[in-house]
């Protein structure tokens, strides 16, 4: 799972995390730091094919938000799940993008 802040973000908050979902935390590995994600509702778009072509994915996405008519929330947690990891960029990945909307 990958978790971005699209827009907007503090210092703190610039970046890419790759994490794992757990649901009991009681000590963080050294190296390591836990991230808290709330509840939030997405809009969800499927993108098969190679990882250079995510934006367009993307784009599909952000067009369907809006022709819906709800609203991006860009200052918010944003994720990107996929079940296998270690694809090469020419190969295709299959990865579910979420991105927060109200």
């Amino acid at each position: 799972m990958g978790a971005f802040i699209a827009g907007d973000f503090s210092e703190e908050e610039d970046g890419y995390w790759v994490c794992v979902e757990v649901h009991d935390l009681t000590e963080v590995p050294v190296g390591m730091v836990s991230l808290v994600i709330p509840k939030q509702k997405y809009a969800v778009q499927r993108h098969i094919g190679p990882n250079d072509d995510i934006r367009k994915s993307y784009e599909r996405l952000h067009c369907w938000i809006e022709s819906n008519k709800l609203e991006r929330i860009r200052r918010a947690w944003h994720l990107e799940i996929t079940e296998e990891w270690g694809h090469a960029a020419t190969n295709d990945i299959v990865t579910d993008l979420y991105d927060t909307i109200k």
